[in-house]
């Protein structure tokens, strides 16, 4: 039986209204020169891959370079570290190119997003970088938020306002926009208040203590209290909660963090668990 028919001899395409979503591209062998790097939305470019490549050249391997043609320029959507190996070589001066035309960078994003996840895996910090360009809307909440809050996106907690937790970022944004402005509000003033990076335990244990305390954790007496207590003791507090349940999650963080906001006061926040 052909498989673009289905059970009943019915075209699937048609049946199940199938689209395509670009233009078909055109192969070119293009000058490396020509061809340009777009760091807003391509992952990391490593040196050492970069030299890999260029160390033991395969054309095999090489293929063909995703590019999209842009207001006369040539932008590598797939195969950048390709491009960049062949940039090393002095006998590599043209790369073999899928060249697609598009109209503008959000175009180039997508492309990112469509060849490199359905291929490979693309890391959180990739993806995001690719939907904010994609202009999709809880990305650029979380990069508006994100740089209000004077915090920094990084790949590792090391410095003051460092911030890794971005795919939680992404979906809190979309669930709950509101509650992740303030989220990311109160964990910045904390972070920045005893200069520490931004702990993913305390935005997620935030997150679910918000809907089940009176007033969220926008009320003062929640705010000052945890201002009070402070970004390592919460985060202590957290931490022992996961060892405790040998489990984590941002259940078991804010019960951690309750534990610590409510030591020695009388009148307890009290929380629906």
């Amino acid at each position: 039986m052909l498989t673009e028919v289905n059970a009943f001899g019915q075209d699937k395409v048609a049946r199940y209204g199938w689209t395509v979503t670009s233009d078909k591209g055109q192969f070119r062998e293009l000058d490396k020169r020509l061809l340009r790097v777009n760091p807003e939305y391509q992952r990391e470019a490593f040196k050492a891959k970069q030299l890999e490549l260029a160390s033991n050249w395969s054309w095999i391997a090489c293929g063909v370079l995703t590019v999209a043609h842009r207001d006369g320029l040539y932008w590598v959507v797939d195969g950048q570290h390709r491009k960049l190996a062949a940039d090393r070589r002095s006998d590599i001066q043209a790369l073999p190119c899928l060249v697609f035309d598009v109209s503008d960078v959000k175009d180039e994003a997508r492309a990112f997003l469509a060849t490199n996840t359905n291929r490979k895996p693309v890391t959180a910090m990739g993806k995001f970088k690719a939907l904010t360009i994609a202009g999709d809307e809880a990305a650029r909440l979380v990069d508006d938020v994100i740089k209000s809050c004077g915090l920094r996106l990084a790949t590792a907690s090391k410095e003051v306002g460092d911030f890794k937790a971005v795919a939680w970022a992404l979906s809190a944004a979309k669930d709950d926009p509101q509650t992740f402005v303030s989220v990311m509000r109160l964990a910045s003033d904390l972070a920045l208040a005893e200069r520490t990076p931004v702990h993913h335990h305390i935005v997620k244990g935030l997150q679910y203590i918000n809907s089940r305390i009176d007033g969220g954790i926008d009320a003062k007496r929640f705010n000052d209290r945890a201002m009070k207590v402070g970004m390592a003791a919460l985060h202590r507090g957290a931490i022992s909660a996961g060892e405790y349940y040998s489990a984590g999650g941002s259940r078991v963080y804010a019960l951690g963090m309750m534990e610590v906001l409510n030591k020695g006061l009388q009148n307890k926040i009290v929380i629906d668990i």
